[in-house]
């Protein structure tokens, strides 16, 4: 709901006015409904807030907000889906505000860190104790919100994006080659720490950091590991339908907390779908489908959109677009995300939210496939977790780059945890923690506020993954039928066989684009290369590789789009 910012320094230095302003321009589209900011009487410490008008739309929600004579300072970017049944413990403290801000801050001041335990949200916090002289900030579960940092000279300085950090001009402008070259080898190109750009690192989700001039401590405030194991699952496969039916009419209804209205970002997919039943059960409002598409027919599921939109009864908005949006929006689309992301449906997914939407809280319904077998590739037990797109098939060409590269920027060193004893969940959670999810949630969040909106995903829930985490096999994958269960439960319910139908995996024209529109801008573009002067890709086997696309050989486009990409990041932030 908010861009969010801070600097803490510790060095005698002082915070210029101008450099407030600055930080705030660069929020502004993360919360343009007001701007506040905390500056310490020394000026050596601020925090900021842009904010977007969700929960108490009146000027009491407005932050930073303070208590204790201003001992405490907090700043939030989320929502707290629990904040009135929270406001319940905190019966000794005088609200101001209907917002759950106020709620976050007199929790902290009652438990400490410990009431972190206790919400049901999204959010990055950042909580100000001038009397410790200390500030202690932590980002959710599921890293939904985004939290970037640096520390530098026993500084710390932080934002919702990291152009605002770039634009303090603190630390050199240099690329992290190591998160290029997870990108270009890998799957596992949005790590939980580190970013493309050497020494801006962020919060890892479900983590919280107190940081004074004497120490800094990063520390784990939730395990997954011990809260899947303390969920009861009944026996009866009618009683986990009823269940689960309960947990995700619940979880949808959570997150629609809004003072303003909803759409729903839905592709026709099943849970697209289900999360348009479900609000439509629990709105007052009329609520607004938005959808995209392409003029590729054998791409677009508009079809789809209007088979479920019967059922529901939503009015759905659709965008179709062409060829000519994605050299004409790819400059724009490399600025908002920030780092290299995955291509074409990105882009296209920021200009339907551009073009189409009209309200500030967006629900989408990410996550059911990572927590319930979305994915034929879960069948197979030696796929490679890091080097296998969604579709099973290999998404990195490594081949094309120097063995020079490779050698002096290795992967990230990830050694995978075997919770389970079923294999197929332990790529399950691979997926939803570390490889596909969390790169899902960063361009979701990116592209949406770039356009003032907050993209909320509802299934994203502590509960209903433990509840999915312990079905067995034949709960989410029987007789050839992914996700089985929520299949089954609601095909009874609304006794329809649209929920059957097999999943389609997301493709766009890319190829067609890449081979006939734009093949005369993607040729001059590789020649012209910033990338060439740097030794990452061998030119030749790239080159000859670039040819087989062309011609026909091969269909993989992605190597393509990657190299179009990086070339283009390269060189806006003129490394």
């Amino acid at each position: 709901m908010c861009g969010i910012a801070g600097i803490i320094l510790f060095d005698n230095k002082k915070i210029q006015h101008k450099t407030i302003t600055s930080i705030k321009n660069s929020l502004y589209h993360r919360g343009p409904d007001s701007s506040g900011h905390w500056l310490s009487e020394d000026h050596s410490k601020l925090l900021i807030n842009t904010r977007l008008s969700i929960l108490d739309l009146s000027t009491d929600g407005n932050q930073p907000f303070y208590f204790s004579n201003k001992r405490f300072v907090v700043v939030f970017n989320g929502e707290i889906y629990n904040y009135q049944e929270l406001k319940k413990k905190l019966s000794e403290y005088k609200f101001k505000s209907n917002t759950d801000t106020e709620v976050l801050l007199y929790m902290y001041h009652k438990y400490g860190a410990k009431f972190l335990d206790d919400l049901d949200g999204i959010f990055s916090i950042a909580i100000y104790d001038n009397k410790k002289k200390q500030l202690f900030c932590a980002r959710d579960r599921y890293g939904v919100k985004p939290f970037y940092y640096i520390e530098n000279n026993n500084n710390f300085y932080f934002a919702s994006e990291i152009k605002t950090l770039k634009m303090l001009n603190i630390i050199k402008n240099n690329v992290n080659l190591r998160a290029v070259s997870s990108y270009l080898t890998s799957e596992y190109y949005e790590n939980t720490k580190y970013t493309f750009f050497k020494n801006i690192q962020k919060l890892k989700p479900g983590y919280y950091i107190k940081f004074n001039q004497d120490s800094f401590e990063e520390k784990k405030f939730t395990s997954f590991n011990k809260d899947f194991k303390k969920i009861y699952l009944p026996s009866k496969v009618n009683d986990r339908q009823e269940m689960l039916y309960c947990l995700i009419n619940e979880v949808v209804k959570k997150s629609m907390t809004s003072d303003v209205r909803c759409s729903i970002a839905t592709s026709g997919g099943l849970d697209s779908s289900i999360l348009q039943l479900l609000v439509k059960n629990n709105s007052k409002y009329n609520i607004t489908g938005i959808s995209f598409g392409f003029t590729e027919k054998k791409y677009s599921e508009e079809k789809f959109v209007k088979e479920i939109a019967k059922i529901s009864k939503l009015k759905i908005k659709y965008h179709i677009l062409n060829s000519n949006f994605f050299f004409n929006t790819l400059e724009k689309n490399i600025i908002i995300n920030e780092e290299p992301f995955a291509g074409l449906p990105v882009m296209a997914y920021q200009e339907c939210i551009n073009k189409i939407n009209t309200h500030k809280v967006i629900l989408d319904g990410s996550g059911i496939d990572e927590m319930h077998f979305g994915y034929e590739k879960y069948l197979n037990k030696k796929y490679n977790i890091f080097n296998t797109a969604q579709d099973g098939t290999k998404s990195a060409l490594e081949s094309l780059l120097l063995m020079k590269f490779k050698k002096n920027n290795k992967n990230y060193d990830f050694n995978p945890i075997e919770l389970f004893e079923e294999n197929y969940k332990n790529h399950m959670y691979y997926d939803l923690f570390y490889i596909k999810l969390p790169r899902a949630l960063r361009f979701r969040d990116k592209i949406s506020m770039a356009n003032s909106a907050e993209l909320r995903p509802s299934f994203l829930d502590k509960n209903l993954i433990n509840f999915f985490f312990n079905l067995d096999i034949n709960d989410h994958y029987y007789k050839g039928s992914q996700k089985y269960l929520l299949k089954k439960t609601f095909s009874e319910i609304y006794n329809s066989n649209f929920f059957y139908k097999n999943k389609r995996q997301v493709q766009t024209p890319m190829r067609e684009w890449f081979k006939k529109e734009l093949f005369n801008q993607i040729d001059n573009l590789i020649h012209k290369s910033l990338l060439w002067s740097y030794d990452i890709y061998n030119k030749k086997l790239f080159q000859k590789k670039a040819e087989e696309f062309f011609s026909g050989k091969i269909n993989n486009a992605f190597f393509l789009w990657q190299f179009i990409n990086l070339d283009l990041w390269f060189k806006n932030n003129k490394f």
